[in-house]
């Protein structure tokens, strides 16, 4: 079975990222059906869902960000034909992602109540969210392992199975959630301690599913990825090598999101509870993108690997106009049926009312992430890690710098908040930009 060599075409963008946005769009309607349904339990609950996720979220990221360095890493070896470096590097990132979700379980299973006893003022949201981390955590044990083998797929152009593992993840999630959140067939309602356990469950279910499959289908089989698992040292390190300033990168994204809603919080339980609505939506809005952001990344690595910088750039301009074409057609139905679409989310008409503005901007906020977060894909992908981490740190202060003033010092409404992601992204993507035309990246060795 060869390893798979791109090509620059709009019909291989479409068949990489596709998949993967089918997988996005069933992960982002776990986390709608969620936030929907603690709307349905009380304020403090969805307060609480909104950080309480988001702090998981940057768990994972830790366990996403080692992978996407594993990704990079496979996709050059993809692209350079070299089979036997491929499942090394695949074993290397699968031992070190093991030990990642294990370490990252015990800081949230056990570190969250500490967190949030100096961050969080109103003591029902506080008391809240820890219960939805301390029981979600436990999903953090084979999630995060399994995130080497979406790299891997990703990294070969096989990306069908990460739609199906979503789906499953989705379904499972969605049934037992309804079950333990309202107390349904028999149970006892269990709140927002259902929503956690629920999700738990559903990443176990789909996480052994796709295991099965990798390790048993004749297609996946042949790589013999789980044969000789043992260590490697020179692999690993430059996996590390290229994996850290990832890490460093969604640490410092992920944690300006959890600031947001901390920040947020400072302004009321209503106005968090508004921002997290508009989160679910924007997580939809935002869906698409991370398919094409994956193309690009992978794309970009395998290309190089073949030694054909030259059409990285005509690469580039066809996934940018997928992602902007897609995301341009979604804003604008989401700002045609504004009152419909957050009427899904939540019954509260008050918070549908409060939530328009904020809404509104996330659409345009969306045109300009559907861009930026390609072009700095695609910096990651080419390798330079360090250039893109160097991005993300300016983008990130000027972010939180705005956010702190609007919520600590001028005490404004919850829509000025909001433009903190406007601004964000437009920077993100000249910065991305003006590195990717220098042409630094050619030179940069995986």
């Amino acid at each position: 079975m060869p390893v798979m060599k791109v090509e620059a075409t709009y019909a291989q963008v479409w068949k990489i990222a596709f998949p993967i946005m089918l997988g996005s769009i069933a992960q982002t309607i776990l986390n709608v059906t969620d936030t929907a349904f603690m709307a349905r339990v009380g304020e403090a609950p969805l307060a609480a869902s909104a950080i309480g996720g988001v702090f998981y979220y940057v768990l994972v990221m830790v366990g996403i960000s080692f992978s996407i360095g594993a990704q990079i890493v496979m996709s050059r070896r993809a692209g350079e034909g070299d089979r036997e470096g491929l499942r090394t590097t695949f074993q290397q990132a699968f031992i070190l992602l093991s030990l990642t979700g294990l370490l990252l379980f015990f800081v949230g299973h056990f570190g969250v109540h500490w967190l949030f006893e100096y961050t969080i003022n109103d003591a029902e949201v506080r008391d809240q969210a820890v219960t939805f981390v301390v029981y979600r955590s436990y999903g953090l044990l084979l999630l995060v392992p399994l995130l080497s083998v979406r790299a891997f797929l990703v990294g070969i152009s096989e990306t069908k199975l990460i739609t199906v593992q979503s789906v499953i993840s989705c379904v499972v999630n969605v049934v037992i959630g309804y079950v333990l959140i309202f107390g349904k067939g028999g149970s006892t309602a269990m709140g927002i301690a259902g929503a956690g356990i629920a999700s738990a469950i559903a990443e176990w279910v789909s996480s052994l599913f796709v295991l099965f499959v990798v390790r048993y289908y004749k297609k996946f089989n042949a790589y013999q990825l789980f044969y000789k698992l043992a260590s490697h040292g020179a692999v690993i390190k430059n996996m590390l090598h290229v994996s850290f300033p990832v890490l460093m990168q969604n640490t410092l994204s992920m944690g300006a999101w959890l600031l947001f809603f901390m920040l947020i919080e400072k302004l009321g339980t209503h106005e968090l509870a508004i921002s997290n609505v508009v989160r679910a939506v924007y997580m939809i809005l935002m869906t698409p993108v991370f398919g094409f952001s994956s193309a690009a990344n992978a794309m970009t690595a395998n290309l190089i690997g073949q030694g054909r910088t030259e059409d990285v750039r005509g690469l580039l301009i066809k996934i940018t106009i997928f992602s902007v074409s897609i995301i341009s057609v979604l804003a604008l139905v989401s700002v045609l049926f504004t009152n419909q679409i957050l009427g899904v989310v939540t019954n509260d008409a008050a918070t549908i009312i409060d939530a328009r503005l904020s809404f509104y901007i996330v659409c345009a906020a969306s045109v300009s992430l559907a861009v930026s977060l390609v072009l700095l894909s695609a910096v990651s992908g080419s390798g330079a890690t360090r250039a893109a981490l160097v991005i993300e740190f300016v983008n990130i202060a000027i972010y939180v710098a705005f956010i702190y003033i609007c919520c600590i010092h001028l005490k404004t409404k919850v829509e000025i908040v909001w433009l903190s992601e406007i601004l964000y992204w437009v920077l993100m993507g000249a910065m991305a930009y003006f590195y990717l035309r220098s042409g630094k990246w050619k030179s940069i060795k995986v």
